[in-house]
């Protein structure tokens, strides 16, 4: 509720943004054309309901001598995705829109900060069982990568923000799947 609060929910309008994008769009012009509507579809709503429902259930799972260290890995990890995803793909509006700041100030500097920050919090967190945590984390990178040169062309601040929800959900459900490793 406080990463919530703290971004205006900017990261889930982005992940409804995303799906109903996805849904939608036949091609890349009408995928951004839908992106760009600041109306919700089905999609997108059912979307949000079932991220904030894994958050929920998958915090709730995890043992309570691990919910501190997942409380602030999610995020770390979720804030990593987009400098990643920045670093690896053009930007796609070519009007601008609000990533295009962002993906244009990150270069390999904020890379290395960024994924060197990762690593050790997840290796001071978790000791040694913390290295495939963080090997899943880079093969969910490098898979965002290729679907959003495949199927996009690059990225745009909804992908961004999308990415940043997805890679929260993902780095909860391996800590749940992880969670006699880690204990």
């Amino acid at each position: 509720v406080l990463l919530i609060a703290a971004t205006g929910a900017l990261h889930l309008d982005g992940l409804a943004d995303l799906l109903d994008g996805l849904a939608g769009g036949r091609d890349r012009e009408s995928l951004l054309r839908i992106m760009k509507d600041s109306r919700v579809g089905a999609i997108g709503a059912v979307g949000l309901v079932m991220v904030l429902l894994l958050k929920y259930l998958s915090l709730t799972n995890l043992p309570l001598a691990q919910k501190t260290g997942a409380l602030l890995l999610v995020p770390a990890a979720g804030r990593w995705m987009p400098v990643v995803l920045a670093w690896a793909c053009p930007y796609l509006r070519p009007e601008g829109g609000t990533g295009q700041a962002f993906v244009e100030a990150v270069g390999r500097r904020e890379l290395l900060v960024a994924t060197v920050t990762l690593a050790a919090l997840i290796l001071g967190l978790f000791r040694l069982p913390g290295l495939l945590l963080f090997g899943l984390l880079v093969l969910a990178a490098a898979l965002m990568i290729g679907y959003c040169r495949r199927r996009l062309g690059g990225v745009t601040g909804d992908v961004l923000g999308a990415a940043t929800e997805l890679t929260e959900v993902w780095t909860l459900l391996v800590l749940l799947a992880m969670k006699d490793w880690l204990a």
